[in-house]
């Protein structure tokens, strides 16, 4: 049972109390233990809090984050992920990456979770599919940890479909202008 108990600097503090009743013959004892435990509590709650900040993390990202097992099982998507991807946490959990991944995506599994690995962290392009078969490209930075014992992956999903758009339309606009300079007969000049 835990206690508060004074310290003589007047500080409070707590300390685990245990006592056992020892009979020798007709006499009758106590013995008491006494631990602090203020060490133990403090360590506690920082894991506690430290969990309660993850989880807000988590919980309230824009970027799609999902908590993989080393064998790719879904353990945990984020709301983000479900409303990106159509599926509810339970449906995802019941899922591996592969499944939510394009076919091409999905075939480079295995080799990236082996980079993943060797190196504990990897930044890489892929491409989810949606429940109704809407193919986005994505942006993952994923990292291996340990947490409760056993290694995960964190893996932070960014939607980069504007980004490709923008990097498309700056292809076509180039292509456009090399179009233009290569059938001018006129010499051009380009000023900028």
């Amino acid at each position: 049972r835990v206690v508060r108990a004074l310290r003589k600097d007047g500080e409070v503090f707590a300390i685990e109390l245990s006592v056992n009743e020892i009979r020798v013959g007709a006499l009758r004892q106590f013995v008491g233990v006494l631990r602090d435990v203020t060490f133990q509590q403090r360590s506690e709650r920082q894991a506690r809090e430290s969990e309660a900040k993850f989880r807000a993390l988590f919980e309230y990202a824009g970027d799609a984050m999902f908590l993989v097992e080393a064998d790719g099982r879904i353990a945990d998507a984020n709301p983000a992920a479900c409303a990106r991807l159509g599926y509810s946490r339970q449906e995802l959990q019941q899922k591996r990456v592969p499944e939510i991944d394009s076919s091409e995506s999905a075939r480079r599994f295995r080799e990236r979770a082996a980079q993943l690995e060797q190196g504990g962290e990897l930044l890489f392009e892929a491409e989810h599919v949606t429940r109704d078969g809407v193919v986005i490209p994505v942006e993952i930075q994923a990292r291996a940890f340990e947490h409760a014992g056993r290694r995960v992956v964190l893996s932070i999903a960014r939607d980069i479909r504007e980004r490709k758009r923008q990097e498309q339309a700056l292809r076509n606009s180039q292509q456009t202008k090399r179009a233009v300079l290569d059938a001018s007969t006129e010499s051009v000049l380009l000023l900028d």
